[in-house]
């Protein structure tokens, strides 16, 4: 586990346990505590997932192949005859997403419903006639917050990847109002079953690289359109082109000018590190014809491929339509080095950008509850002081070490101020050990406002010299009390002290 994935799971477990603390307050702050509540549990449901494979999500055009492509990844006889609804409908009547894996711990393939936003199983062993309810729009599906899982018993399926097919959509913006509707539910679950199972896009399409206006692919481009700084190197994330059928192919090893082509059509495919493929999902039934060699093909194979030449596209295109050599292409991206890290930055750092400052108001939420009682006990202190006239100013403490130095001349400033703020504090907390820690924060404070840049302004022998900082602490340290400024200092220094701590355990485990 990664750097991120391991501060994703503290944030999580720190976030979970502030939750309950200010659950538990005394009642008159717990109205105090609803708005910072809400927005951890807010950020409890939406944390993504780690300790995940890497998902491949299969995306693209109607009528591009994509469930044949899928059944020959994984060819499985069990998981066919499941598809089998779509041997009667086009592809555009597929109504949501759907999540094939192997696994381990099944015998047979096994279909479950899942909530796509909380992960939360909604129904368990699925037969053909539910799953095709759910599934397809001619038998009644009606698509919404869920995805649909197919396990398939490892052993029996060469796949080794966690696969997510998508529905094949029609139209774009000139979609009638139901298609509409139904795009904007696909995009919308395409986008949530993205962050909540982040992995790789194939875009499969069957005649040519393009994307109508309004297409839902537009949304999810965008969101992975991000050049990812996973290293030096700059890493894009890895998005397949895959070209689906035998004239696609035919054409892409023949005269069309691939670069050309995709450089109009598809601008997208510079935010990523696009490679073509090229598949031919039905061999069996339409096997490739393929002509002469066009110009542009040794240009596109070396640039936009991981094909060492057209005789290797022919070959393996020849023996299974090309699946065996995709199953290995996708497996090698998903196992690359810096994938995990660039899906890290793309789904956990905003999350934990945003749950980090969540977390810094839950917990000063909590420290200034925790405190209420004491601050207002220190108050309480300063103000039966003054009443009794007994309340001694920071500047009477000034004044007597003052009288101890030299013409007026501090030579020591840290000790000179330390002691007299810790002899004004200890009026009030009647701890010496306390005090001293708490004025050699306040201190540290005041001295990086006079000399943010270490220029060395507190060596200068100037007589008025301690006014001036007097001046300054005659109105920051007693504010520091009334206002419970000192509980922030002490917390900071507790956490100084905590990351010294584990730095030291670090440097003494390596």
């Amino acid at each position: 586990m990664n750097a991120d994935q391991n501060r994703l799971k503290e944030l999580y477990q720190e976030i979970e346990s502030l939750v309950h603390k200010l659950s538990r307050v005394p009642e008159n702050h717990l109205e105090k505590t609803r708005e910072i509540v809400a927005l951890c549990r807010g950020a409890l449901k939406t944390v993504p997932s780690v300790d995940t494979p890497v998902y491949i999500h299969v995306t693209g055009t109607d009528k591009s192949f994509k469930t044949s492509f899928l059944l020959d990844l994984f060819d499985n006889d069990e998981l066919r005859s499941l598809f089998s609804v779509k041997m009667r409908n086009t592809s555009e009547n597929t109504a949501v997403p759907c999540l094939v894996t192997p696994s381990s711990q099944v015998d047979g393939v096994v279909i479950s419903q899942l909530c796509i936003s909380t992960g939360a199983i909604m129904r368990q062993n699925l037969n053909q006639k539910q799953f095709n309810r759910l599934y397809d729009l001619s038998n009644g599906a009606e698509p919404d917050d869920y995805l649909l899982q197919v396990e398939v018993p490892a052993r029996e399926t060469p796949m080794t990847i966690p696969v997510i097919e998508y529905p094949g959509i029609k139209e774009g913006a000139d979609a009638m109002d139901r298609q509409k509707k139904l795009h904007q539910t696909f995009q919308a679950n395409m986008l949530a079953t993205l962050v909540k199972f982040p992995g790789i896009l194939v875009a499969c399409f069957q005649h040519k690289i393009a994307i109508p206006p309004g297409h839902p692919m537009d949304a999810i481009l965008k969101k992975y359109g991000t050049v990812l700084k996973t290293s030096y190197a700059h890493h894009k994330l890895p998005l397949v082109l895959s070209m689906q059928g035998e004239s696609a192919i035919a054409s892409y090893c023949g005269n069309t000018n691939v670069e050309n082509d995709i450089a109009g059509d598809f601008k997208s495919y510079r935010d990523f590190e696009t490679i073509v493929q090229l598949v031919n999902p039905c061999n069996q039934d339409y096997p490739v014809t393929f002509g002469d060699q066009g110009p542009h093909v040794d240009v596109w194979i070396r640039n936009l491929s991981r094909y060492q030449n057209l005789e290797e596209i022919k070959e393996q295109v020849t023996v299974d339509g090309g699946i065996a050599w995709s199953r290995h292409l996708l497996k090698a991206l998903c196992t690359s080095p810096h994938i995990q890290e660039a899906l890290n930055n793309l789904f956990l750092k905003p999350w934990i950008l945003e749950a980090s400052a969540i977390h810094a108001r839950a917990m000063d939420c909590f420290h200034d509850i925790s405190n209420y009682d004491e601050v207002e006990e220190i108050k309480e202190r300063i103000r039966q002081a003054i009443l009794n006239d007994t309340y001694q100013s920071l500047r009477q403490f000034f004044k007597s070490e003052l009288g101890y130095a030299h013409e007026g001349i501090i030579s020591n400033h840290d000790e000179f101020w330390t002691t007299i703020f810790s002899q004004y504090l200890e009026q009030f907390f009647r701890e010496s050990g306390r005090s001293k820690a708490i004025a050699g924060i306040i201190w540290e404070t005041l001295r990086q406002r006079l000399d943010p840049d270490n220029k060395g302004f507190l060596g200068t022998r100037e007589a008025d010299l301690p006014y001036i900082i007097m001046n300054m602490a005659e109105l920051y340290v007693p504010n520091a009390l009334l206002r419970g400024d000192y509980t922030l200092m002490e917390r900071k220094m507790e956490e100084k002290t905590m990351e010294e701590e584990n730095l030291a355990e670090v440097t003494h485990a390596v």
